[in-house]
């Protein structure tokens, strides 16, 4: 059964354990990619390997976030994430770190925070880091750390890709966002949190995207794999090494002379 398609860009879902079970066999959306919750402060989400067995593993471009916290090292909760990293197969191609208001205190600490955390990142892995942010974060994050920071502290709001939470109350995946004022540039945008149903088919049960998040990339499914880093580029093969073990040269004399 061909799959719908909604929309010339890259469309996906962001899913987490509040959706239980996901079986990408199982639904009929369009789904390019899937950026799936895996660690929160200095966890692991619980039962992750459900939804990436089945379904998060099953996709071609494949994401991971995190959900930052208030009062846990920064490092600490870097290293979890490099540790998931490692253990997933197949491999990650985005780690997305989620900033968000719920079980934190926004303040000059935590957003400093976010910026080690994307700095480590980027430093410690080859997958794509970018920043998960509505316009409202934005909004406080940027004066709290220009005053505090001067622009070193805000540079980390304009470096990374951002992955843009902001809904139209008619979700669409061709409109545009509304960006924050002071950045109007986005890479994934999450336009709906409303988006999924379900239907009984021969007694099972089969959902449209398999998440209620949608998402789209600003470009193609091609360009996406590009920004991804998903198909690596074939490595040349190393030179071939030849080995002389002598040279003779004829002289106009008609005489030799052998060089090793």
């Amino acid at each position: 059964m061909a799959r719908e398609v909604v929309t010339t860009r890259a469309h996906g879902i962001d899913i987490s354990r509040w959706q239980e079970t996901y079986d990408y066999n199982l639904t009929w959306g369009q789904v390019d990619f899937v950026i799936q919750k895996m660690t929160e402060g200095a966890w692991w989400d619980q039962d992750w390997g459900k939804l990436w067995d089945k379904g998060t593993s099953q996709v071609a471009i494949r994401g991971m976030y995190h959900y930052q916290r208030s009062g846990i090292s920064w490092q600490a909760q870097a290293d979890n994430i490099l540790q998931m990293v490692a253990r997933v197969t197949p491999k990650l191609h985005i780690i997305a770190l989620d900033v968000e208001k719920i079980n934190n205190t926004l303040d000059k600490t935590y957003f400093s925070d976010c910026q080690r955390i994307l700095e480590y990142l980027s430093v410690n892995s080859d997958r794509k880091v970018i920043l998960y942010i509505n316009p409202d974060i934005f909004n406080i994050a940027h004066p709290l750390m220009l005053k505090n920071f001067g622009q070193d502290g805000v540079k980390w709001l304009y470096d990374y890709p951002m992955w843009l939470a902001q809904y139209w109350w008619t979700p669409d995946p061709n409109k545009q966002p509304a960006t924050p004022k002071l950045r109007g540039d986005w890479d994934i945008w999450q336009y709906t949190d409303r988006g999924d149903s379900k239907e009984i088919r021969n007694g099972q049960t089969w959902r449209h995207y398999g998440s209620p998040d949608l998402d789209v990339f600003n470009g193609t499914v091609d360009q996406m794999r590009v920004w991804a880093n998903v198909d690596d580029a074939p490595h040349p093969p190393p030179p071939t090494k030849v080995t002389i073990e002598s040279v003779t040269i004829k002289l106009s004399n008609d005489s030799e002379v052998k060089l090793k």
